[in-house]
């Protein structure tokens, strides 16, 4: 791996403000189609809710996917990271 021993040069050290987007933007932000996203919202259904036949369903554009993610992240991480942590727990308790 390169190391350097003195500090880059090249790179700004300050970005420029950006003004916060138009509600027209964000409108046409929201209207963008899934397209082959929807398959984002499938293997998630299929990991964490697979008993769940509407789970996703009411997914329909960008940032509702988002919000999605992170529902199905925080759920992902309650059933098999808890699963992981009491599996693991149970295999130390296990004499010699």
């Amino acid at each position: 791996m390169l190391e350097r021993t003195t500090p880059r040069t090249d790179c700004p050290t300050q970005l420029p403000d950006v003004s916060p987007p138009d509600p027209s933007e964000l409108a046409r932000f929201e209207a963008i189609p899934l397209g082959s996203k929807i398959q984002n919202v499938e293997n998630w259904c299929f990991v964490v809710e697979p008993e769940n036949p509407d789970c996703g369903k009411d997914v329909t554009n960008l940032v509702e996917l988002g919000d999605f993610h992170r529902e199905m992240d925080r759920k992902y991480r309650e059933k098999f990271v808890r699963a992981k942590e009491e599996f693991v727990g149970s295999w130390e308790a296990v004499p010699g």
